[in-house]
């Protein structure tokens, strides 16, 4: 995702092959990716640097763009029996609304990571965060669990990217947790527009 130009979400990039197969693997996790897991567990499992145990399968569901806005519904079976579904609005130049569902039963531990261009400044709290780089604001809020800025953690692996193949650099990751009965949401809310603030998010 960029904003008027300056890159906001980025992919975190491709770290090594074969050099170091536990950074390999931690590049290629889900949790490196802007994307839901669950139960601490990647929707796919690497095999060795080229190969996979599982990986997960995904369909887009509802696809339609114009020049007002984007929208994509996509799924995937990484999480079986429990389901993974994907709304992805853009309000051109306004907003992107972020709607994620955890389909199934029972209750588990849900993150959303969120990887930031290491260009942005980011004050997290709670359940917003303000995101700043010169000449540019963006505001983040979601619907529920608790905002984290995460930037160059060793422990937790995250905050980090590879700008090129064989280089790692720290950045800033934006983990949103929580812990509840499924089926649930976490609705991301991205304010793309400096003049209409992002204040919070609510389930209607």
């Amino acid at each position: 995702l960029t904003v008027r130009g300056v890159p906001l979400l980025i992919d975190p990039g491709t770290a090594c092959y074969t050099v170091d197969a536990r950074t390999r693997d931690r590049f290629r996790s889900s949790v490196q990716h802007n994307t839901v897991t669950i139960d601490r567990r990647s929707q796919s499992i690497p095999a060795g640097p080229f190969h996979w145990v599982t990986t997960a399968h995904a369909t887009a569901e509802r696809w339609r763009t114009n020049a007002g806005f984007d929208y994509l519904e996509a799924v995937h079976d990484g999480y079986a029996p429990l389901v993974h579904r994907r709304h992805v609005l853009a309000v051109h130049g306004d907003l992107l609304v972020v709607a994620d569902l955890v389909d199934g039963a029972g209750a588990h531990d849900v993150q959303a990571h969120w990887h930031l261009d290491p260009r942005w400044e980011v004050q997290a709290s709670h359940r917003r965060a303000r995101l700043r780089t010169p000449g540019e604001r963006v505001e983040m809020a979601v619907s529920q669990g608790t905002i984290e800025s995460l930037t160059g953690d060793a422990a937790e692996a995250v905050g980090w990217h590879a700008p090129v193949y064989g280089r790692v650099e720290p950045t800033t990751t934006l983990r949103v947790s929580l812990f509840a009965m499924t089926p649930l949401w976490i609705v991301t809310v991205f304010g793309l527009n400096p003049a209409n603030d992002v204040q919070s998010v609510e389930p209607v």
